[in-house]
């Protein structure tokens, strides 16, 4: 079914799992939830329903409507519940590179218990801190030893490369300070 823990059929699961919707709902909510973690067309929505209808994950009742095509409103099975409860509950193995495999499980994590988000919460948090003093280590000239062909300004390209490496590492700040603030929120508030 799912290729990835990132995959569509993922984010429509999750979706579904919080109330039954259309296709054309499911990509609405979409453009103003999950398009942070992983933007989609509505041309894939439906393909992918279908074959998780067929996977028995989801199901659907059509609304007849008067002059217009018929609704179809999925919802989600108790297998597709299963799967999808399974895979949230999973432990959380943070990627150096992907940030976007945790922000998912979280915006789903109001189905989690609330000891199994503190879990994936500070398993991230701490992935991240290491990172973040292992990146800080790092002075963005670590390419500059190339000898480069003629036309290549090499302090140019060192400042380049310097700029970018503090994107980086600003990047992992804010991400690092954003994690500290929702465990405290979940520790103090839910």
């Amino acid at each position: 079914m799912a290729q990835g823990p990132n995959s569509l059929e993922f984010i429509l699961l999750g979706l579904l799992a919080l109330r039954p919707s259309t296709g054309y709902d499911l990509k609405k909510t979409m453009d103003v939830s999950v398009r942070y973690i992983s933007p989609v067309a509505l041309s894939q929505i439906y393909p992918t329903l279908k074959r998780m209808s067929q996977a028995g994950l989801v199901e659907y009742r059509l609304v007849e409507r008067s002059g217009r095509a018929d609704l179809k409103i999925y919802s989600i099975t108790a297998a597709g519940q299963d799967l999808f409860r399974k895979w949230l509950a999973e432990p959380n193995k943070p990627d150096p590179y992907r940030f976007d495999t945790f922000a998912l499980r979280f915006y789903f994590s109001s189905l989690l218990d609330k000891t199994i988000l503190l879990e994936h919460i500070r398993t991230e948090l701490d992935f991240r801190r290491t990172q973040l003093i292992n990146t800080r280590s790092l002075d963005g000239t670590v390419l500059g030893a190339l000898a480069p062909i003629e036309i290549i300004d090499m302090n140019k390209t060192v400042k380049i490369w310097q700029m970018y490496h503090q994107y980086g590492l600003q990047f992992l700040e804010t991400y690092t300070t954003w994690l500290e603030s929702i465990l405290k929120t979940v520790e103090e508030e839910l």
